[in-house]
């Protein structure tokens, strides 16, 4: 910093770094629209795009200077003009605007000034949720949010590879990320969204289930890389049949996943493997494990069921010389032809991989076929004569190669899930269309024609024509924008308990339901039992710890990255009920609870919860215990019950929520309930009101009313407080009254703090920070830092702000009355 000369910002060592970093690269773009994007995405870290306002404003038109573009009146014809309207990509003329520049509501007044340069950011970040389950509705119609909720889809992350120079979508602009995707957008540029880590995609068993119809001839080059990722197949669903309709009431296979393992030999009277070299023919070192899993092709039945494999995978045995796997195609009925089709391998990770076999115009009985798959689901012969029998080439690329393109047996067409039938031409793949399903309980005019699945970014609904809904299991992949790393999501919660007992839906596990894991749970263990889910998938259960013994302690935790969600089914009763039971601590990590309380009575010790979501409106804790202990870190709850003679809270960077509080009279609802109990509340937003014995509370929002059975004895400091208290041991509070961007859970700018917010909020908290749960997010120190730099790589006879790109509330269907 010293040597470029450079003055440190405010507390974010890491936007120093990319300052100090990139001080020189910046002077030298200096006074350019360009630099200043660049200046802006660095020390903010939020994606920007700047925009000269004099390119913006009405003028009269000179000569020496023609703007073809610049029109006063606006083109309504122009479709792609009309929807970027009212967004940072708008192009359409403003009139010069005298005001001073702030912002009035949901837009910043002001800017449409020659001498102004506006440079918008989106301060909200988004977050990958992957592999989750879709929320169905009747007539073919879901929505990506597993707990049934409009949601606007994000795009962000890495864009490099996905994103050509003249590529044209908002994602696609030099510094944009982290934006909303809108529909006019996604329309023009859908490859760039769909089915790409900076979009959304839709999947059925595992595999893309829209996309572009490949052209004939147009294929890229098959892989030549042998696929180990699946040697490994998942116990449940490990092999699915793409397309069950191929195959007739005279067809009976069978298709086995075989590994290769090494010769073994005997040395010194100890079984050693072979030594494996590459470059040798099959049989002279490698041989066929027993079948690792087994999909029955059966139309005679019909039969598609799969068979987990008896062998498991040894990899300090011979199975370490190889362990990719071949495919063994078995005629098990009589004399037929074997259609070209179509299965899906899944790992045991979940991971799905479309594998494209060849036809054979007749196989005889018990004839079998082997095959290597290859990293793109290409298939080669593993006869160098193509036909059935034994195989005589190893997997590996060289002289004995099996991997050659004169064995290829299929090439892959791509990760898209043909169609039911194969039909050719623009129909083989389901095609995406983006259009507004904002009034889908209607019909759509005009209505889907076949192959066409609608999407609807703006409020993540997705929707089939009648008669061609998806059979397998539908999962989903998305981006939702959320402030802070605040409740259940796909974050990195730092360090976690080394799982005892697994649970997926989704990947191998020991148990696929989390009930049947506490059924297993070993009973007086002086070890913690630590419950761990591995997926994102939706389980739709309603837990119950009743009458057990953890002197240890029970964790239930959601894996790393994971989001898994619990939805009580339509039954009576809470979510999940602890009760007559005796557990030294008990410990919510990482889970989205819904449709129920949570109840927890008994001999329960410590209760910890982290990065929770106790979605409000549908969840209350209630905790009823002789000396409570409970510690909230990083959660989003609903109410919370505390019924002790004594006892403590503790509540840091959380958001707890009365449902039926409101902004207009949030009194009267309590959020916190516990008349004995002492709370520590810091960095936390309590919407509604608040009912404590006493309360050390350091930049906390408190939107409604703050009742202390002890106030003397308690310590209100850099907080908001209702106007009705008045502590005598409070410093540098306020009352000013918040303005949310939205109350709704769900919501991308849900408890964010709006702009026209006083600046005893946003900037009210410990060392200018905002007060209220988001005030990790640093967005107070960020703007403040982005000003300063903004300031210094203006030119002169310029005037640059930075403007928030918030996002606004779509319209969400007609209510049925």
């Amino acid at each position: 910093a010293d040597l470029v000369g450079t003055n440190l910002l405010y507390a974010d060592a890491s936007r120093n770094r990319v300052d100090v970093k990139n001080t020189l690269r910046w002077r030298r773009m200096k006074g350019t629209l360009g630099g200043l994007e660049d200046v802006a995405a660095g020390i903010s870290g939020w994606g920007a795009h700047a925009v000269e306002m004099l390119e913006r404003v009405v003028w009269v038109q000179n000569f020496a200077h023609l703007k073809p573009r610049s029109h006063f009146a606006f083109d309504l014809r122009n479709r792609d003009a009309v929807a970027a309207l009212n967004t940072p990509f708008t192009e359409a003329r403003l009139i010069h605007d005298l005001r001073p520049v702030a912002r009035r509501g949901a837009d910043a007044v002001g800017l449409a000034r020659a001498r102004n340069a506006a440079v918008h950011v989106w301060p909200i970040p988004s977050h990958p949720i992957g592999a989750a389950t879709p929320s169905a509705l009747s007539n073919g119609r879901y929505r990506f949010s597993t707990l049934g909720r409009d949601l606007a889809l994000y795009a962000g992350g890495d864009k490099a590879q996905h994103c050509t120079e003249n590529a044209g979508a908002d994602i696609c602009k030099p510094h944009t990320d982290h934006v909303p995707v809108r529909m006019r957008d996604a329309q023009k540029h859908t490859t760039v969204y769909l089915n790409t880590p900076l979009g959304f995609s839709i999947r059925e068993d595992g595999v893309p289930i829209c996309g572009a119809a490949p052209s004939t001839g147009a294929l890229a080059a098959p892989s030549v890389s042998p696929n180990f990722d699946y040697a490994v197949l998942a116990t449940q669903r490990g092999m699915v049949a793409a397309d069950t309709t191929l195959f007739g009431a005279t067809q009976n296979f069978s298709i086995e996943a075989v590994r290769l393992g090494a010769l073994m030999q005997i040395i010194n009277a100890q079984n050693a493997p072979t030594p494996y070299s590459p470059g040798l023919p099959f049989a002279a070192q490698l041989v066929l494990h027993n079948p690792h899993g087994r999909l029955a092709l059966d139309g005679v039945t019909p039969d598609f069921g799969y068979t987990a494999g008896v062998q498991p995978y040894t990899p300090d045995s011979g199975d370490f010389h190889h362990p990719a796997m071949l495919l063994r195609l078995t005629n098990a009925g009589a004399a037929a032809a074997f259609p070209v089709s179509e299965i899906i391998l899944r790992n045991e990770r979940g991971t799905a991989l479309q594998v494209f076999l060849p036809g054979l115009a007749l196989m005889q009985p018990a004839q079998s076929l082997y095959l290597y798959v290859s990293t793109d689901g290409s298939t080669y012969f593993a006869r160098g004569d193509h036909a059935v029998g034994l195989p005589d080439r190893n997997p590996d690329n060289g002289a004995y190669g099996a991997y050659a393109l004169n064995h290829l047996a299929r090439a892959a067409e791509a990760q898209v899930r043909i169609t039911p039938g194969h039909p050719v031409g623009p129909t083989r793949t389901r095609r995406a269309v983006i259009r507004s399903l904002c009034c889908w309980d209607k019909p759509l005019e005009p209505p889907l024609i076949t192959g066409q699945v609608a999407i609807d970014p703006e409020r993540g609904r997705f929707m089939f024509p009648v008669g061609e809904f998806p059979q397998g299991v539908l999962s989903v992949d998305y981006r939702y924008a959320f402030t802070a790393s605040v409740g259940a999501g796909p974050y990195d919660r730092g360090d976690r308990s080394a799982s005892t007992i697994t649970v997926a839906r989704n990947a191998n596990a020991q148990h696929n339901s989390i009930q049947a894991a506490i059924n297993a749970a070993p009973n007086a263990g002086t070890l913690p039992v630590v419950i761990e889910i591995l997926d994102s998938a939706r389980y739709d259960e309603a837990l119950l710890v009743d009458n057990r013994n953890f002197p240890g302690g029970l964790f239930l935790q959601a894996a790393a990255l994971q989001t898994p969600i619990i939805v009580k089914p339509a039954i009576p009763g809470p979510v999940l009920r602890v009760s007559n039971s005796t557990i030294s601590s008990l410990t919510l990590d990482g889970l989205t609870l819904s449709g129920g309380d949570v109840e927890i009575t008994g001999a329960v010790g410590d209760i910890a919860l982290r990065y929770c979501t106790l979605v409000p409106g549908t969840v209350s804790l209630s905790i009823t215990s002789v000396d409570l202990e409970l510690g909230v870190s990083a959660c989003i709850t609903g109410p919370l019950v505390l019924n002790a003679p004594n006892g403590s809270v503790h509540l840091a960077d959380c958001i707890a929520q009365h449902p039926s509080a409101t902004v207009e009279q949030p009194q009267g609802q309590s959020a916190i309930s516990g008349a004995n109990i002492d709370g520590d509340i810091q960095r936390s937003t309590v919407f509604g009101d608040c009912v404590l014995n006493s309360a050390n509370a350091g930049n906390a929002l408190f939107y409604g009313d703050l009742s202390l059975t002890d106030l003397d004895s308690s310590c209100l400091r850099f907080s908001r407080l209702p106007k009705s208290l008045h502590p005598t041991r409070a410093f540098h509070t306020t009352s000013v009254t918040p303005i949310f961007i939205s109350i709704t859970y769900g919501d991308a700018g849900y408890m964010h703090l709006h702009p026209n917010t006083d600046a005893a909020l946003r900037n009210g908290g410990e060392e200018g920070g905002e007060i209220g749960a988001f005030y990790s997010a640093g967005i107070a120190w960020r703007l403040q830092n982005l000003g300063i730099r903004l300031a210094e790589y203006t030119p002169a006879g310029i005037d640059s702000f930075a403007v928030a790109a918030l996002p606004r509330l779509a319209f969400r269907g007609n209510v049925p009355l």
